[in-house]
């Protein structure tokens, strides 16, 4: 199973790779598939949501998502930021773009520091997924009515809950016109169906998230929303949940949202000692919902 979760992994940052940009303007394209089953994000519930842009050539980037956390942190996936061979890509090969639904209006800054999860390198050059969370540190940003930081979820989170996973991009016919944030409604799964495609998996509360595409038919992310937020609503404001990881394409290997997909998100709050640590921020500043 982990070496059939490696392929798919490298496959999704393949064709990841294949949403390339030009000096970081990013041209439409139609190759890419996102947000399934998705609508246009609200600006006041995506104030936190900023694209990722990591520089391959002088001349190309793969593309993920990332939340802030504050006016100088974010988090993403570390296979955002992998630098290859088992490194962490030098700072100033990324860039994040913050501040509009549509990111190819964004305003954009160049990272200032990056930290990866200890454990998420093996030492031989591959990496572990269940650790797939990354740091950014940016210059410090103003907070505006389009820019701003979403708290971390620190509650329980239990199976057969509606959830909200974001991504920019279309459905599987999208036209290429489509650039703004997409948000679909999924639901979290039961422990034994996320197992089968993840053998760590406990419950909802351990370092991944998983949801079950036949509890939201047709909805759901693909492989170009990593690294992006999964918000769940606390006192009736979204909080950050988790990061979009990694998925399985169901029995028929019929895609991101066919019969029996299955989507792992990391979950933040669980990795929140090594979000302290990175930042020097307090949990009680960065959490909400453990009450």
């Amino acid at each position: 199973m982990a070496s059939v979760r490696n392929l798919l992994l490298s496959l999704c940052i393949a064709l990841s790779l294949l949403q390339s940009v030009l000096g970081f303007v990013i041209p439409h394209v139609d190759l890419s598939k996102r947000v399934y089953g998705g609508f246009n994000m609200s600006q006041s519930a995506s104030r936190h949501a900023v694209a990722v842009y990591k520089r391959i050539s002088s001349n190309s980037a793969t593309v993920c998502g990332g939340s802030l956390i504050s006016k100088e942190y974010l988090i993403t996936a570390a296979t955002c930021v992998s630098g290859g061979n088992g490194a962490v890509a030098n700072a100033s090969t990324v860039t994040v773009g913050y501040g509009n639904l549509d990111r190819y209006a964004q305003e954009q800054v160049v990272a200032t520091n990056i930290f990866v999860h200890p454990k998420f390198f093996d030492g031989k050059g591959g990496s572990n997924i269940q650790y797939n969370i990354a740091v950014i540190r940016i210059p410090k940003l103003e907070f505006t009515d389009t820019v701003h930081r979403i708290p971390i979820y620190a509650g329980p989170i239990d199976p057969h809950v509606k959830v909200l996973a974001t991504g920019w991009g279309g459905a599987e016919n999208w036209t290429g016109k489509k650039t703004n944030l997409q948000g679909a409604v999924v639901t979290t799964g039961d422990i034994s169906t996320c197992a089968k495609t993840d053998a760590a998996f406990t419950d909802q509360n351990g370092p991944q998230i998983c949801t079950l595409v036949d509890l939201s038919p047709g909805k759901g992310i693909c492989t170009g929303d990593f690294g992006s937020g999964l918000l769940i609503k606390y006192n009736n404001k979204y909080s950050l949940a988790g990061v979009a990881n990694w998925l399985s394409g169901g029995s028929d290997n019929s895609g991101c949202v066919g019969a029996g997909a299955v989507q792992h998100f990391t979950h933040v709050d669980y990795f929140i000692d090594f979000i302290t640590q990175s930042t020097g921020l307090a949990k009680t500043f960065l959490t909400v919902g453990s009450e």
